[in-house]
């Protein structure tokens, strides 16, 4: 189940996209379909929104499967994560997919105390790591899920006590949404990257990953580069800016990554030159070994268009002399296509590689387009629509 109306967004038809929005083109075939048969993707790590489940009924007894989600928590919660990973796996006979958790530090709260419930926290850590099987955290602090009238931030006591809980149960990754302030009216500061800064000094052993690589404000915003503050003259942009300051100021921290899911696929549509400074930017500041590659479909439809676009793409000779910025290499697409990905969530690449070849989803594949099956190709390529 999804959140429909996205895809049928002006900006989204302003790109040159033409998505189907009902319910089954965000179900779990149109999904297996875009990703693995309408795209060159391997595997995909699934991660979801922020939605928090309930642990048990009224009468203490444990609650499953949709029981636990109801309303909006059911978009995409953490168990249905889990069973999607399992069953994709199980399809491919092979590993092809990941899934997160959506576990946040305040998702379960005491409001009398107006304190973490860290029991209930708790149980649901432990559910997710043992039952549910997460690669990673993923953190929304600009949402509210429990309904306490706050957020959170990577670097308050809160976060460092789920922090501090996750290291000694062995999950030391953590995705966290940052950018893209507009989705809390009230709690969209939030998303600022600034709190990263102290959270990575603090964890040196764990990895935190920037989705969206920070950019404050989305093309589906009126007048989004006026309000990222975009500057021609240094290409800076705000919140993106914010996050490469995290790196100048700390040469060695090593912990940080930039994810350029709903970033590069986007700005190499609607804006290249922007495109060129953001990946410029990151690669500059972090290097191509700490840049992820995301494309947050299936909101997008099939990745392909993105993935296309990325083995194209580079940065002008021009603005590699004027901002400092150096061409990609073949290694720094494949870093940050999969490879680096691959090292944070423990992937061997070597047998990944070698198991495709008899991986029972490409013999689907296969059949798939024997009898005639096609991609649709709905936002495949990134050819602007004609005026």
């Amino acid at each position: 189940v999804a959140i429909q109306g996205f895809r049928t967004m002006e900006f989204v038809k302003n790109m040159g996209f033409n998505l189907k929005d009902d319910a089954a083109s965000y179900g779990f075939k149109n999904f297996v379909k875009e990703m693995f048969f309408d795209s060159d993707t391997n595997m995909v790590v699934i991660s979801g929104v922020p939605g928090r489940e309930i642990n048990r009924d009224k009468d203490g007894k444990i609650l499953e499967g949709q029981a636990r989600t109801p309303g909006l928590n059911r978009v995409l919660p953490s168990w249905l994560m889990c069973e999607a990973r399992k069953n994709i796996n199980e399809l491919a006979g092979s590993q092809r997919a990941l899934n997160q958790g959506n576990l946040a530090p305040n998702h379960y709260w005491d409001k009398t105390a107006n304190a973490m419930n860290k029991a209930e926290l708790l149980e649901q850590m432990e559910r997710e790591i043992k039952q549910y099987g997460i690669s990673s955290w993923k953190w929304y602090c600009h949402t509210d899920p429990a309904q306490t009238g706050n957020g959170f931030q990577c670097d308050d006591d809160n976060a460092q006590f789920f922090i501090e809980e996750s290291r000694k149960r062995g999950v030391k990754l953590i995705s966290v949404h940052k950018g893209y302030s507009y989705q809390s009216r009230k709690l969209g500061h939030l998303a600022n990257p600034k709190d990263m800064e102290k959270a990575a000094l603090r964890n040196p052993d764990f990895n935190f990953v920037v989705y969206h690589s920070a950019i404050q404000h989305g093309p589906n915003e009126a007048n989004w580069k006026e309000s990222n503050n975009y500057d021609p003259t240094t290409g800076d942009f705000a919140w993106h800016n914010v996050l490469m300051g995290i790196k100048q100021r700390n040469p060695k921290i090593n912990n940080l990554y930039c994810e350029i899911g709903s970033f590069f696929n986007v700005l190499s549509v609607i804006d290249p030159v922007m495109a060129m400074h953001g990946i410029g930017k990151n690669i500059k500041n972090y290097g191509s070994d700490h840049v992820v590659w995301g494309t947050d479909c299936l909101w997008w439809g099939s990745p392909q268009w993105g993935i296309d676009a990325f083995k194209r793409f580079q940065i002008s000779d021009e603005m590699c002399a004027k901002f400092g910025y150096k061409k990609l290499t073949k290694q720094d697409k494949a870093n940050i296509l999969g490879l680096n990905a691959a090292r944070l969530y423990n992937v061997n690449v070597k047998a990944k590689r070698n198991a495709l070849p008899a991986d029972a989803l490409d013999k689907l594949k296969v059949a798939y387009v024997e009898h005639g099956g096609q991609p649709d190709n709905a936002a495949h390529g990134w050819v602007r629509a004609s005026d």
